[in-house]
């Protein structure tokens, strides 16, 4: 049997310390928070929006892990992104990422500034809206994936890109199409 990635992703998710809390049999409420990318080249944001796996700090300041999902093959498998969220505040602020490679047992730290930011990237706010304003994740655009272990989300989240590539695929011949009867004469 040849060993492929797929087959690691268990031990390395066990092994993680971003993902400690996805041990076997536990599990956590994932959400995706943000989408953007162009064909095969898509990345998809996850927040677990399991209140156990939320670590309160002073002052209402919320620690929680962000997972950046990647399609493209130059890419890692993800980012993990250690966060605290200040909602009273409306800031956030990124501790600490790493990146988990290919060969799924490499985490590469990944350079970030650990200052509070006030107006950060789009995913960035989606995930401390998520956390901060609960009861708008679905009007935000916010997909929840359902409660599953990490593992489960990770597989979950790599087929949906294969659904949008075929999607993507389709969307050519489509306009194709409706070009073809735009170009039809009217009665």
């Amino acid at each position: 049997m040849r060993v492929t990635p797929r087959h690691l992703l268990p031990a390395l998710l066990l092994c993680s310390p971003a993902l400690v809390h996805a041990q076997v049999g536990e599990s956590g409420d994932f959400w995706i928070v943000h989408q953007q990318g162009e064909s095969k080249n898509h990345e998809v944001f996850v927040a677990d929006g399991d209140p156990l796996h939320v670590v309160r700090r002073a002052n209402g300041v919320a620690a929680v892990d962000v997972l950046r999902v990647y399609e493209g093959d130059f890419k890692p498998v993800m980012t993990i992104y250690s966060a605290e969220m200040d909602c009273a505040a409306n800031r956030v602020r990124i501790l600490k990422a790493s990146d988990l490679e290919w060969n799924m047992t490499t985490l590469t730290p990944v350079k970030v500034s650990a200052a509070w930011q006030t107006a950060p990237e789009t995913w960035l706010a989606q995930g401390r809206d998520f956390f901060c304003k609960p009861d708008e994740r679905t009007n935000k655009g916010m997909k929840p994936l359902g409660r599953m272990g990490a593992i489960a989300m990770v597989d979950q989240v790599r087929r949906s890109f294969m659904a949008v590539q075929r999607e993507e695929s389709w969307a050519p011949v489509m306009k194709m199409i409706d070009d073809a009867f735009e170009r039809m004469p009217q009665n």
